[in-house]
């Protein structure tokens, strides 16, 4: 694939390449690239695609501090290819035992998800056997519920993001409601109620 940064009278990055297809037709993408990528032609598949050259980028690359053979290629998902050795039936004593240890958990989930529904999620952080100690309550961002939040003992915390159907929802929460995520990330990593 080729292509040049270059920056726009808005002081952003825009990359633009020319690449082909999996029809083979010649595509010219014009990307913003001001650490994030816009999902074009309002297609998931396709900004999948698409972030692949946008992740292996140099220009990405160095704006991103990633050092230079640290990682020589980004993948979004490694289907099938992962090493797997063996199958862990369980990983409950896992988790309670990081949790027992004192380390912070945040456990969230879209309610919209299909491929790991909410309800699954709520049976294994109950299957923990916490007590609870804050019970359920909206969480709020600009002043309407962005999801629900219940908190347990040994710092562990648990919440949904409302991914509103019409919207589009799915199975990563925070490529169909970034705002949502970042701030529910943000509440929690500094300690503050969600």
């Amino acid at each position: 694939m080729g292509g040049k940064l270059i920056r726009n009278i808005q002081n952003n990055f825009i990359f633009i390449a020319q690449v082909s297809n999996h029809k083979t037709r010649d595509v010219h993408l014009i990307i913003p690239n001001n650490l994030c990528l816009i999902y074009l032609f309002n297609s998931q598949n396709y900004g999948n695609y698409l972030s692949y050259f946008w992740a292996n980028h140099n220009g990405t690359r160095d704006a991103l501090g990633i050092k230079k053979d640290s990682k020589k290629e980004w993948v979004r998902c490694h289907e099938g290819d992962l090493p797997y050795s063996r199958d862990i039936e369980s990983s409950i004593k896992y988790h309670r035992n990081v949790t027992l240890k004192g380390y912070r958990s945040l456990v969230y989930s879209g309610d919209h998800d299909a491929v790991v529904p909410l309800t699954g999620t709520q049976a294994w952080v109950r299957s923990l056997n916490f007590s609870v100690t804050h019970d359920w309550r909206a969480w709020h961002l600009h002043g309407q519920s962005a999801g629900f939040t219940i908190a347990y003992s040994n710092n562990l915390t648990f919440a949904t993001v409302k991914l509103f159907v019409v919207q589009g929802g799915g199975h990563t929460a925070p490529e169909f409601q970034p705002e949502r995520c970042l701030a529910m990330f943000r509440r929690w990593i500094s300690g503050n109620p969600l």
